[in-house]
């Protein structure tokens, strides 16, 4: 406890919300409410200045910070399950911005720009438990036991998603010859590649053979990832994307203030926009 006299000046929890993981693949026992719920503080000005930070933000520096600080019962954010970083977000931008956010729609119709206030607290009252199950169980009786995704693993495939991008550009410049264009959308395949079968293996916790033998050495199991066939890689895939699914209903609705029409869209839980 601080011994300054201002600390009951300090900010306070402003919300609690729950979590569609309810704490589960956490590497540390959560502190929650007695209703399981966690609190969440509002941002300092020190977090939104990070947060606007395009170099922190693209690695993902900011964002566990950001987290760190408004959220102190996750101690390590980079292995917070990827299905509860939208909740959370959520619950930080009602704490430090209050219960409504802009949304900007754009009538399908007559092409009128129309704003709608959104209701952050509808939004998080809303949310689902996290689904699938974390076993799977091949056709030759090998248990394989996985977790979901985690936030380190969002900004590892946001980071090569720009870098993507990047060398996308690069392919279009006409500077560049057909043989080094080629080189470098060869590079960019394998890297995806290494990308995807890495992130996988990650979410591999263990594996059961049918003799029950378990291997749960990182190493074993990503040579094993490296070497199965495309069936038993997409099984896996899907098994672990799906208990990685976002558990926000984005979805917004309305009408058009110029023509009547109803509008559709999706409310965009991107740091890049949302805390900016």
């Amino acid at each position: 406890m601080s011994d300054n006299p201002l600390v009951n000046h300090f900010r306070k929890v402003e919300v609690y919300i729950p979590l569609p993981s309810k704490g589960k693949y956490y590497p540390e026992k959560l502190e929650t409410s007695v209703d399981d719920e966690i609190g969440i503080y509002p941002m300092t000005v020190k977090d939104e200045i990070e947060i606007k930070s395009a170099d922190s933000l693209y690695n993902g520096e900011a964002l566990y910070h950001m987290i760190s600080s408004c959220v102190p019962s996750i101690k390590d954010p980079k292995n917070m399950p990827v299905c509860d970083v939208d909740p959370i977000l959520l619950g930080i931008r009602y704490a430090s911005y209050g219960k409504e956010v802009d949304l900007n729609m754009t009538c399908q119709k007559c092409e009128a720009l129309n704003q709608f206030s959104v209701s952050v607290q509808d939004m998080l009252g809303r949310l689902q438990p996290m689904e699938g199950n974390d076993t799977v169980t091949l056709e030759d009786k090998t248990i394989i036991h996985i977790v979901p995704y985690m936030l380190k693993h969002r900004v590892q495939t946001s980071v090569q998603n720009s870098k993507n991008r990047q060398l996308m550009l690069v392919l279009n410049n006409a500077n560049k010859s057909d043989e080094e264009k080629k080189e470098i959308y060869n590079r960019t395949i394998v890297e995806q590649s290494l990308l995807l079968t890495d992130l996988v293996s990650q979410c591999i916790k263990k594996v059961v053979l049918e003799d029950g033998t378990e291997v749960d050495n990182p190493l074993f199991i990503k040579e094993w990832v490296e070497n199965i066939n495309r069936k038993t890689y997409d099984i896996l895939n899907d098994a672990i994307g799906k208990l990685s699914q976002t558990r926000v209903n984005k979805q917004v609705q309305g009408k058009c203030n110029s023509c009547g029409s109803d509008i559709h869209s999706s409310l965009e839980i991107d740091p890049f926009s949302f805390f900016t």
